[in-house]
């Protein structure tokens, strides 16, 4: 109860008078419980909440850091869950470690924490200790892997997953067995369950088996958790693709949890938890999203009807709201669905009603992504009123306590961040963008903290400074890269080494990077195509179109990953930045025709990925480009509807903003 306020003081004082009591009559079953509760609560909290040890870099290194004390505690949960036969807080802990690693760029040891060498933390270790003179160079470390490899916290998600599927069946198994016999063969032939036991671990044999001292109901509940947590286990899988950009298999993974796991009857009988459902539809959602707001509002609708219908039918779950009227689910979703079409005119005024049923039937994680999407939005189509109103929605789906809901307050303030920087307030944007990286960093936040180095870098270039932009792009790019490089990569290397470069030496910088710069780090693919895109577009502006090869080398690197896995908007806007570059190149339109149809299919492309995000503006942009390329190559008819659609988008662009005049707001130019 205190830990859900978010009192954390008083959660730990109750939680030591509970390991005292516990201490006092010797049961280490409720002693695991309760470090198990204690391992969530730090899990679900911000470094330097009351109670908890100081926050920072410095302390992320100090053996009585937030970070240390819960990884150790997770570790000590896992192998303790195996002594003691729990395999639901064996599960737990291996999940809660996996999900750490994924989310981190810190890693445990037994002197305190050190950092990988693709973190944020590592240039500073590295510095402290410099090379010897002709002193081998490091080996990486186990589990570090090597270009084409997969990186430290992908791996740990994926044997979490593979693990907590193989204790759910053996806890299942263990717990359909009968009550173990006393042995009575006199020819030392072992009983049933024993036998049962040898099986199972010749088909799993990762996990072991737990014994049959445990009454029939405590088995069966154990077993039933161990269900829950399976399910779990996919969405974290879901929540590492995510991370490293690959849209297919994160929802692949959603649509499993969901289809096998969030039925109440699948897993011995067991209840799905609102918070498992709330998450994958909230994925669901954001992942939707990327593909234009018409997805967001169908996926959003989908999901409301699910989370309805699923409460409608279950009312035995504590967690989740009850409701006696089985047609609330179907009214609830066919209101967000008319506020969701009332909003197809309306930057967010229609939406808030869909916000606030989410909220109501999914909790703030799925109201927080179908925000995310409408804001999107509302950038797109210009309405910064509409964009700062859905971001102060946003924040305060958050809770109150400062060092709760600690993802959600992170994206509140970077997308404040794209507010002030879209509105043209480069300096406050620069200083927002400063102090929440800083919070990422103290925080121990990777792709978090990769994308405010990004999001500087575009306040950088907004603000006509190509060289700072470039320093930033390339801190973002080089840990976000896969595959082996020094040790003493990073952040902070990065920046050092892009400032050491110039416009003449940029190719040598990002070839250097672009293989070595995420040994040890994560793989954030999509974010490092992402940066690619961006880096382009500086280094195109340092260059002065000098070096063109090496740009459109890079981006047709990238525009591949971007297509597959991308939005709707990034797709549009690396295929727009790429014609362009070509396109400014040519003196005549002769220099173009041996390009012509692949510059057709960049600009088309472009047109229609603007659309489906709703970027009316940057669509007619890319239908303008377009006919202009038709008729320099005497395609009449071509030209002609090329031109058409950009009148259309334009009539389109027009419309949005007459329905925002009606209100009393005005549209702006908020992207270039």
């Amino acid at each position: 109860m205190h830990a859900g306020l978010g009192h954390t003081a008083e959660a730990l004082h109750a939680l030591n008078e509970t390991m005292r009591l516990a201490q006092q009559c010797g049961d280490p079953v409720v002693l695991l419980h309760a470090l198990s509760v204690l391992c969530r609560l730090l899990a679900a909290i911000a470094p330097g909440a009351p109670g908890l040890p100081p926050h920072g870099p410095a302390a992320l290194r100090s053996s009585l850091a937030h970070h240390v004390q819960l990884l150790r505690m997770l570790r000590r949960c896992r192998e303790r869950g195996r002594e003691l036969g729990q395999p639901h807080l064996t599960a737990f802990a291996q999940l809660a470690a996996a999900r750490f690693a994924m989310l981190h760029d810190v890693e445990p040891s037994d002197s305190g924490l050190h950092a990988p060498p693709g973190s944020l933390t590592a240039a500073a270790a590295a510095a402290a200790v410099p090379p010897s003179a002709g002193a081998a160079p490091a080996e990486a470390p186990a589990g570090a892997g090597g270009e084409g490899e997969l990186r430290a916290a992908p791996l740990m998600v994926s044997c979490a997953v593979r693990d907590t599927h193989a204790l759910a069946t053996a806890a299942s198994l263990s717990a359909a067995a009968p009550a173990a016999p006393p042995p009575t063969a006199a020819d030392g032939t072992p009983p049933p369950p024993q036998r049962a036991a040898a099986a199972a671990s010749d088909l799993y044999s990762s996990p072991l088996l737990f014994d049959r001292s445990l009454p029939i109901g405590a088995a069966a509940a154990m077993a039933d958790a161990v269900q829950q947590l399976a399910g779990a286990a996919h969405l974290l899988q879901s929540a590492a693709w995510a991370l490293h950009g690959h849209n297919t298999l994160e929802r692949a993974h959603t649509m499993m949890y969901l289809a096998a796991f969030s039925d109440p009857q699948v897993g011995c009988g067991t209840p799905a938890r609102f918070e498992d459902r709330s998450t994958a539809c909230a994925q669901l959602v954001a992942a939707v999203a990327r593909r234009g707001p018409a997805a967001a509002r169908a996926a959003a609708a989908a999901c409301l009807g699910l989370l309805a219908a699923s409460v409608c039918c279950d009312g035995t779950e504590d967690s989740s709201p009850s409701y006696s009227e089985s047609s609330a689910g179907g009214g609830a979703a066919t209101a967000v669905t008319a506020a969701a079409a009332e909003g197809s005119t309306k930057a967010s005024g229609g939406w808030d009603g869909g916000c606030n049923a989410l909220a109501l039937w999914g909790g703030p994680a799925l109201a927080a992504a179908w925000l995310c999407a409408v804001h999107d939005r509302a950038l797109a189509l210009g309405d910064s009123a509409a964009a700062a109103q859905l971001v102060g929605q946003l924040c305060a789906l958050s809770d109150p306590q400062a060092h709760r809901d600690v993802e959600i307050r992170l994206e509140a303030a970077r997308r404040g961040v794209l507010n002030l920087l879209a509105a043209g307030a480069t300096e406050e944007a620069h200083r927002a963008a400063t102090e929440l990286f800083a919070r990422c960093a103290d925080a121990g936040l990777q792709a978090p903290a990769l994308r405010c180095l990004m999001l500087l870098a575009e306040v950088h270039l907004a603000a006509g400074d190509p060289h700072g932009a470039f320093l930033h792009v390339l801190a973002c790019l080089l840990p976000a890269q896969p595959g082996p490089g020094p040790a003493g990569g990073g952040v902070f290397a990065a920046a050092a080494a892009g400032a050491a470069a110039d416009s003449s030496s940029l190719g040598a910088a990002v070839a250097g990077g672009g293989s070595g710069g995420g040994r040890g780090g994560r793989s954030h693919d999509l974010l490092a195509a992402e940066a690619l895109v961006l880096l382009c577009r500086v280094w195109y502006e340092l260059s002065d179109g000098q070096q063109l090869e090496e740009v459109l080398v890079l981006l047709q690197d990238a525009l591949p990953l971007i297509l597959a896995h991308g939005s709707v908007h990034l797709q549009a806007r690396a295929q727009l930045v790429l014609a362009e570059m070509v396109m400014s190149e040519a003196s005549s339109p002769a220099d173009l025709t041996h390009c012509y149809s692949q510059l057709q299919r960049l600009l088309a492309g472009a047109a229609q990925a603007a659309t489906a995000a709703e970027d009316f503006r940057m669509a007619a942009q890319a239908a303008c480009m377009l006919a202009w390329l038709h008729h320099s190559q005497g395609s009449v008819s071509e030209r002609d509807t090329a031109a058409a659609l950009q009148e259309t988008l334009l009539d389109r662009q027009a419309e949005a903003e007459a329905a925002c005049a009606s209100e009393g707001r005005t549209l702006h130019v908020l992207r270039a």
